[in-house]
């Protein structure tokens, strides 16, 4: 234990293991999230009429922005937001429809197929790439474009798209008090960046100890469908390519019509399970009592259960307090597997398969 400590405090071991510098990626977040804004109020985004659904079309990092935007607008806009993670368009899909389209590298085979549906569906449409085939399909089809920096893994370059989505949805006029919550959100993405950062002591740092504690577990991540489940799935993902780790996302209120049934039958000590709940104090009561009912109940059974609060006042600022967190615990978490967290070679194999 304390020898993973020492690890994770230690510069030029956390440096061996991280020759790309993901973590100064990490460290750029809010830097790329400023950024993101800027790009999309220099874009040409036009005024949009009432619509009657949102769906962000992507795929693994960039479908993401989907999800968070998703939660950001829950209780802000008078339409749902939806993600389409498919090679095409719903049916419902019409005139009233707004679908914006995020591919960081712009050739995501599954984001392409779906815009060249859209533009014969004669739907709204925007796009945010840093080029490749999204950029000249825009271009042709007069589509709206934010162009970001290029050049990053796309699991990297969240900031970018998240703010740029969220940007231009609300110079779209569809989302009147968005900048507020923008503003929150990178001014407390900096405070975290201190408090959660490599400089920051395994004594003080919160990401490093649970790092420790997840090492050589398998990270079962629990969160409220409510309000922190777009944040438990980007734990999950940057667990998956960052950490090079299996990790398991459960739910509520779902998991309490399933997966509580499987976790009173462990036995603590005879798995390698670790359990970690996602919590948001806006969550609604009756959701707050679920979630104390079946800690009481599960608890014994798993080995504990341990917390992280979201921090911030809007909802776009809770989601991303939990998301910087996940972020930077997955670096420590590949530093103490002694993995390289940027190579993500099976999935750059798969997509050379796929292009033959």
């Amino acid at each position: 234990m304390a020898e993973n400590k020492e690890i994770l405090d230690s510069a030029a071991q956390m440096s061996n293991t991280d020759p790309s510098n993901m973590m100064g990626l990490v460290d750029g977040l809010t830097e790329m999230f400023e950024k993101g804004w800027k790009l999309a109020e220099a874009a040409n985004i036009p005024a949009t009429d009432k619509i009657d659904k949102l769906i962000v079309c992507g795929m693994g990092g960039s479908a993401i922005s989907g999800d968070i935007a998703a939660m950001a607008l829950k209780n802000k806009a008078d339409f749902p937001v939806l993600v389409n993670r498919s090679y095409s368009c719903p049916r419902y899909v019409g005139a009233s429809t707004l679908m914006i389209f995020i591919s960081y590298s712009g050739n995501t085979e599954e984001t392409i197929s779906t815009f060249k549906e859209a533009v014969k569906k004669g739907v709204k449409m925007m796009a945010i790439s840093s080029g490749g085939q999204l950029k000249e399909l825009a271009a042709k089809n007069n589509v709206p474009l934010i162009e970001v920096p290029k050049g990053l893994p796309p699991r990297s370059a969240l900031g970018y798209l998240l703010s740029s989505l969220l940007c231009a949805v609300y110079r779209s006029g569809l989302a009147g008090d968005l900048k507020n919550d923008f503003d929150e959100t990178a001014a407390l993405l900096k405070r975290l960046h201190k408090k959660f950062g490599a400089a920051s002591s395994s004594r003080e740092n919160e990401a490093k100890q649970m790092a420790v504690r997840l090492s050589g577990k398998l990270p079962v991540i629990m969160a409220s469908e409510a309000t922190t489940a777009a944040a438990a799935l980007r734990w999950k993902t940057q667990l998956n390519e960052n950490s090079k780790m299996t990790a398991l996302l459960s739910i509520f209120p779902e998991l309490n019509h399933n997966d509580m049934v499987n976790f009173s039958f462990l036995k603590p000590g005879a798995h390698e399970m670790a359990f970690v709940l996602l919590r948001d104090e806006t969550d609604p009561e009756r959701m707050k009592k679920r979630i104390e009912i079946t800690k009481s109940l599960i608890s014994g059974h798993v080995g504990g259960i341990t917390e992280v609060w979201s921090q911030g006042e809007s909802a776009l600022a809770r989601t991303m307090s939990l998301i910087l967190f996940g972020d930077y615990l997955s670096l420590y978490l590949a530093a103490l597997g002694g993995v390289d967290p940027t190579p993500v070679d099976i999935i750059e194999k798969l997509k050379k398969e796929l292009g033959r």
